[in-house]
């Protein structure tokens, strides 16, 4: 009986040894699988709160991530894309992380220019600096967008307003 209980008492410890042992291994590959990712990657899906330079804390969900820009959608009439550089904090970020987070690497800010300025779409940059360019976009540059200003829908006649990528914190959009 007592050679039983001393097996059964070893057996006891081997198995909680082997437990903390998986826990430990399971906490340290999660911290490795974290460690490699980015917080866009947390992004897509999710109802989220950001802090952007110059543009103060907008929220949305999280509809396109790429390494450039996100797309918020927030139900109103319009959609924000936000410069990634541009964000200084953000809450809401998704607790799975996969690598299907993020669109396509190459879809940069003249993709997204590319699209606006087919459609026509009359947009509101907020720059970094916090100053609004407002108009359609003429010129879609490598790392620029020319800006037509427009006042009622129609072209207002003043020259068009060239704004650097870099200045770019968010660019209002109609859906």
């Amino acid at each position: 009986m007592r050679w039983d209980d001393l097996f059964e008492a070893l057996e006891s410890e081997s198995v909680a040894l082997q437990r903390e042992t998986r826990d430990a291994d399971i906490a340290d590959r999660t911290r490795s699988a974290r460690a490699q990712t980015s917080w866009l990657m947390r992004c897509r899906g999710v109802d989220l709160s950001l802090r952007v330079h110059g543009a103060g804390v907008v929220r949305g969900t999280g509809v396109t991530v790429t390494p450039a820009w996100l797309l918020l959608r927030d139900g109103g009439p319009s959609d924000l894309v936000v410069s990634t550089s541009a964000v200084t904090a953000v809450s809401g970020l998704s607790d799975s992380v996969t690598e299907l987070g993020l669109s396509s690497e190459r879809m940069g800010w003249t993709h997204a220019w590319r699209v606006l300025s087919r459609d026509r779409s009359d947009v509101r940059i907020t720059c970094t600096d916090a100053t609004v360019v407002g108009g359609v976009a003429e010129t879609v540059g490598r790392d620029y967008v020319a800006l037509r200003p427009y006042d009622a829908g129609r072209p207002s006649g003043a020259a068009a307003v060239a704004v650097p990528y870099a200045a770019i914190a968010t660019v209002a959009c109609p859906r």
